[in-house]
């Protein structure tokens, strides 16, 4: 990925490991962030509390994270 200019936001499809970490690195960088997640938590092919645990980082860095889905 390549980017020439940091967008004012950014919205994540997805909260799986590539989004979670995309979602953290533009955060960082400055750029607001929101994560839209489909199964009701982050990274929800790992254990529940890996992803109740991205989810609290990631907030933790300003970042809003939506999770909808069944467990949401």
């Amino acid at each position: 990925m390549k980017a020439k200019e940091l967008p004012a936001s950014l919205t994540v499809l997805g909260g799986g490991s590539i989004g979670v970490e995309l979602a953290q690195v533009f955060a960082r960088f400055g750029c607001r962030v929101t994560v839209v997640e489909g199964q009701g938590q982050l990274l929800a092919g790992e254990e529940p509390d890996a992803g109740q645990l991205a989810a609290e980082v990631l907030r933790a860095e300003g970042v809003t994270v939506l999770p909808f889905g069944p467990s949401a």
